[in-house]
C-alpha cells in the first residue's frame, strides 16, 4: 500500500514554474532565469522582473526530477546511502540548467544529515559543500551551502575554522544586503557549531545578554515592520536559539541549572 501511494505521489508533477517568496509574504511564479547573490531574475509571461536577494525568503525552480523526489523519500526514512546513490545519478541531468547545482547541494546536505549518525560522513559532506561552492560561488544558495559546510567542518573537529566561516558569512550577508534573516541564521549556525564541538561556553557568550543572539532574534521575530512570513521564519530561529542555550547551560552547569532555566 505504501509503495503504491509513493508511486502515485511521485507520478504527480509539481508546479512547472519557479516560485519566489518575498520577505513581505507575497510570491511570484514564473521562469527563474538567474539566481545569484546579486539578483534574482524571473520571467513572468512577457515581463522580466529583477528582485534583490535581500527581498527573497526562499525560492524554488520548478518540477523536481523523479530521482530527486525518490532521494528525498529515502532521506525522510534515514536511508542515506540510497539517497546519496540516487542524487549521484541525478547529477547527470543537465536540462533544465538549475538541476545540477540543486542535486549537488542536496547530496552535500544528505551527507551532512548522515553525519548526525555517522561522524565519519562529516568529511564527505565538507568536501561536497566545498566542491559546490567552488563550482557555484555566486549562486543564491551560497549562504545555505556555507552554513552546511560550517556544520560539517565543525563535526570534523575544526570548530574554530567553522565558527570563523559563520562570522565571515554574517559579514558577507550584510555587505551583499542578503537580508537580516541570513545574517541571524549564520550567527545561529555558529552557536550550533560551538555546541557540536563541545564549546558550550562560547555558545553561551553569543546567545546570552542584552546584545546576544536570543535577544536579537526575539526583537526581529516580533517586529511589526516585518511581514508575518518573515516573523514566522525568524521565530523558528528564536525558539531554536533558546533550546541551544538550554543545552549549553546543561553542558556547563549541569542538569539542575538547565531545569531552572526552562522553568
Amino acid at each position: 500500500m505504501l509503495t503504491t501511494l509513493l508511486s502515485i505521489l511521485l507520478a504527480v508533477p509539481l508546479a512547472a514554474q519557479g516560485r519566489v517568496v518575498h520577505v513581505d509574504g507575497t510570491n511570484i511564479s514564473g521562469t527563474i532565469t538567474d539566481a545569484s547573490v546579486d539578483q534574482i531574475e524571473i520571467q513572468v509571461g512577457d515581463t522580466a522582473r529583477t528582485i534583490s536577494p535581500g527581498e527573497v525568503l526562499r525560492l524554488s525552480f520548478g518540477s523536481e526530477p523523479a530521482l530527486v523526489q525518490q532521494a528525498k523519500g529515502f532521506m525522510a526514512k534515514l536511508e542515506f546511502q540510497n539517497a546519496v546513490n540516487l542524487l549521484t545519478e541525478a547529477e547527470g541531468i543537465t536540462d533544465p540548467a538549475w538541476v545540477p547545482p540543486y542535486t549537488k547541494l542536496l547530496k552535500a546536505e544528505a551527507f551532512l544529515a548522515w553525519s548526525s549518525f555517522d561522524k565519519g560522513r562529516a568529511e564527505d559532506s565538507n568536501r561536497a559543500f566545498s566542491e559546490w561552492l567552488a563550482a557555484y560561488p555566486d549562486h543564491f544558495w551560497n549562504a545555505r551551502a556555507r552554513m552546511g559546510q560550517a556544520t560539517a567542518l565543525g563535526r570534523t573537529g575544526k570548530v574554530q575554522d567553522a565558527a570563523k566561516m559563520m562570522q565571515d558569512l554574517a559579514g558577507f550577508a550584510f555587505d551583499k544586503n542578503l537580508g537580516k534573516q541570513v545574517e541571524l541564521h549564520a550567527r545561529l549556525t555558529r552557536c550550533e557549531v560551538y555546541l557540536d564541538g563541545n564549546e558550550p561556553t562560547l555558545a553561551r557568550q553569543r546567545l546570552e545578554g542584552q546584545n546576544g543572539l536570543i535577544a536579537s532574534l526575539k526583537t526581529a521575530s516580533s517586529s511589526p515592520e516585518s511581514s508575518s512570513a518573515l516573523r514566522n521564519a525568524l521565530r523558528v530561529h528564536w525558539i531554536k536559539s533558546q533550546i541551544l542555550l538550554g543545552d549549553a547551560i546543561e553542558m556547563t552547569d549541569g542538569l539542575s541549572q538547565a531545569k531552572s532555566y526552562w522553568e
